[in-house]
C-alpha cells in the first residue's frame, strides 16, 4: 500500500529543504573545476523530480568514498538541481589542503550541563588540554571572532560554575 499523494509531497518538500554539503578534491585546481562542469552537465541531463535519494548518495560519496586529495572545494545544495546550477556559476573556489586534516563537529548536548565540566581533564590530563588548545588555534586559522580558550575561561569565572546541574 502506497502513501497517499499529499504525504509523498510532504516527504519530497522536506527532503529538499534539507542541504547536503558536496566535497570534491581533485590533484590541482584546473582539473576539480572541471570535474565540477562535468558533474553538473551529468546532474542536467540525468537528474529526475522526486529523485532526491541520489543528491544523498552524492553528497555521501564525494565525502565517504573518494579520495582526498590535495586540491579540495565544497558546495552547498538542497537538490541535485541547485547544485547544478551552483557548480555552473564557476565562483567555487578551491584551496590547497594544508596536510591530511579531518572534519569534526561540536555538538552541545542534549541538556544542561556543568560549565567547567571538563576543566578537570584540562588540567589533569595533557593529551585532552593539548587536542584543545589545537581545536583554538584551528578556531583561530578559520578567523572566529572569540578564542575557544577565552570562553572557557570566562565559564570557569563565573560565579555559577561551581554550581552541578541537580539532577
Amino acid at each position: 500500500m502506497s502513501a497517499p499523494a499529499a504525504t509523498q509531497e510532504h516527504q519530497i518538500d522536506s527532503i529538499e529543504k534539507r542541504g547536503r554539503l558536496y566535497v570534491f578534491s581533485a590533484h590541482d585546481e584546473q582539473t576539480g573545476k572541471k570535474i565540477m562542469a562535468n558533474l553538473s552537465k551529468y546532474l542536467r541531463a540525468h537528474s529526475k523530480n522526486g529523485q532526491q535519494t541520489v543528491a544523498d548518495d552524492l553528497a555521501y560519496t564525494l565525502a565517504e568514498r573518494r579520495s582526498m586529495l590535495s586540491w579540495r572545494g565544497a558546495v552547498p545544495g538542497f537538490t541535485t538541481a541547485d547544485l547544478a546550477d551552483r557548480l555552473e556559476t564557476g565562483s567555487i573556489k578551491f584551496s590547497k589542503a594544508s596536510g591530511m586534516t579531518k572534519f569534526g563537529f561540536l555538538f552541545t548536548g542534549q541538556g544542561a550541563q556543568w560549565p567547567a565540566m571538563g576543566l578537570e581533564l584540562f588540567e589533569v590530563y595533557p593529551s585532552f588540554r593539548e587536542t584543545f588548545m589545537k581545536a583554538d588555534q584551528h578556531l583561530r586559522k578559520l578567523q572566529v571572532p572569540w578564542s575557544l580558550k577565552g570562553v572557557v575561561d570566562r565559564l570557569v569565572q563565573s560565579p555559577r560554575t561551581s554550581e552541578r546541574p541537580k539532577s
